[in-house]
This record gives structure tokens, sequence and C-alpha cells, in this order.
């Protein structure tokens, strides 16, 4: 098997990555709700609606996400798709329910920024680029080359 031929994963892994980059990337949108700061893609939108209508970031967030299951059925297939609805649906779920279990006395908007960063950058590009994606990316083949010092793992949380 090549490495650009990965062997497919268990179910097990499936749900495990899927929970893992949906949970770290609700955290991260709790971080960033909080101090009122945005974002890009389809969660950046997503935010920006929520703040203009005061609706929550988690309906929001997976309304927008519904037209890019069509284009993930016929562009990657079911399995993908399957994978990307629950993926999408829990992150939802969670930046709905995780306000109630995390609360910040006092967060610097600067340091708040950096917060989110870490686990949103880390949790949903990195798990569910392979598990199922919000947003679309992948969808559209929009997914740009990477720069050579991001393949070298180099910068990742940066980005």
């Amino acid at each position: 098997m090549s490495p650009s031929d990965p062997a497919p994963h268990s179910l097990a892994e499936d749900a495990q990555g899927i929970v893992y980059a949906a949970t770290m990337a609700a955290f991260g949108i709790v971080i960033l709700t909080h101090l009122g700061l945005v974002t890009g893609q389809t969660a950046g939108l997503a935010v920006l609606i929520s703040y203009a209508t005061g609706w929550g970031f988690g309906p929001v967030f997976f309304a927008i996400n519904v037209p890019f299951y069509l284009l993930g059925y016929l562009r990657m297939g079911l399995a993908f798709t399957v994978k990307t609805f629950l993926a999408v649906a829990l992150l939802s779920g969670l930046s709905l329910w995780l306000p109630g279990q995390v609360s910040f006395a006092s967060l610097n908007p600067w340091v708040g920024a950096v917060l989110f960063g870490f686990p949103f950058r880390l949790g949903a590009p990195r798990a569910l680029s392979s598990w199922g994606e919000p947003g679309g990316r992948r969808h559209r083949g929009a997914d740009p080359p990477r720069p050579p010092w991001l393949a070298r793992g180099l910068g990742a949380a940066w980005l």
C-alpha cells in the first residue's frame, strides 16, 4: 500500500475521527463566538449570520452545509456524504451544548484568537478531511495545493 493510497478507516476509526474533530471545532467556535470574533469559509459565514440574526451558530452552520450534501454525493460518493452529514450535525449540536458546559470569566481577545485556532484548525481540517468535511471545500474540488513547508508538517496550526 503506497502513502498516496492509505488503508481505509475502520468504522471505529471513522467514529473516533468524527467525534474528535467535531468536538475540537465546536470548542474553537465557543471561544470564537464568546469573544465576538469571526473566521472564514462556511463556519465564518455561519458566525456572521448568527451575529446578525441572533440565531445560534449550530442551526445556521447546519443549514449552510445542506447544499454541499448533494455536491458531496455527486463528487465523493455516499459514504463521504454520510460522514460529512454526521460531522456537521455533531459539530452543530456540540456548538449549542458546549457553551453551557464551559465558561470564561476573563479571556483576552488576542489570547482567545490563538486559542480558537488550536482546536479548530487542528480538529476540523485534520480529522474531518479524512472522515467527512463541513464547509464543502473538497465537495467543490477547491482543495488548493499545499505549499512545500506545509507538506513537511510545519506551520499547520497557523493556516
